[in-house]
């Protein structure tokens, strides 16, 4: 059921930027959906018999949205790949956004590095680890950012302390500030906050225990609603 209302609202967020960008309310309201996909991949993370086809599935699902996401949200302009030579050393860089599913892949990551920490805390390269993961997601410029790997850190540390939660979710969007470049998403943001009611309020109810769904289900809608978006906007 959470999955299924995070799949609404980020519909929301996605017709807002594409098709009716004026409108900002749709963009506010999709603000809700990205931490329940960061709770929903928290829990799936704890509850997975399997790790590692868990983490295999989730970067299949990012390299084929890849393209429609490209499409819809960058049009191949800013997706695009340098080459700069620095000392006659070709180093590739990748100038862009990439999708959510590798924001999740990386907050998957994350989660596996926390579960080292707890069990070695004087090992310190596993803060170090912390550290690359979240300089990675800002670097390669993954959907959502450091917020967005934070988002499922915060939700797996956090788990069981609302107060702490909620706390961490107005402060997060101070992550996305630019002082080269201010903009209006840091503000909106803060309205993720108000996922956290949804996801207290659905996480034990048995709304959904006679409609089975097909796990592909959600890692296809994804990549199908963006390519029907752009196309619509194409035509």
């Amino acid at each position: 059921m959470l999955k299924f209302v995070a799949l609404i609202l980020m519909l929301i967020d996605h017709l807002g930027y594409s098709l009716f960008p004026n409108l900002l309310i749709l963009r506010v309201i999709g603000r809700l959906s990205f931490p329940i996909f960061a709770y929903s991949l928290t829990e799936g993370y704890i509850y997975t018999k399997n790790r590692d086809k868990y983490f295999k599935r989730l970067l299949i699902f990012a390299l084929i949205s890849m393209i429609p996401y490209a499409f819809l949200f960058d049009g191949f302009t800013k997706f695009s790949t340098t080459i700069y030579v620095l000392s006659h050393t070709p180093i590739i860089m990748f100038i862009g956004h990439l999708d959510i599913g590798f924001t999740l892949s990386l907050g998957f990551i994350s989660l596996m590095i926390i579960d080292r920490i707890k069990a070695n805390r004087r090992n310190i390269f596993n803060y170090i680890g912390i550290i690359l993961v979240l300089a990675i997601a800002k670097v390669i410029g993954v959907d959502y950012g450091i917020y967005g790997v934070l988002s499922i850190m915060i939700f797996y540390i956090f788990r069981g302390n609302k107060p702490l939660l909620i706390l961490s979710f107005l402060l997060l969007p101070a992550t996305m500030i630019n002082p080269q470049h201010m903009s209006f998403d840091p503000i909106y943001q803060c309205f993720a906050v108000l996922s956290i009611p949804i996801i207290l309020g659905l996480k034990d109810k048995e709304l959904s225990k006679n409609i089975k769904v097909p796990r592909w289900f959600f890692y296809v809608f994804y990549p199908l609603h963006i390519t029907i978006l752009w196309i619509i906007r194409c035509l």
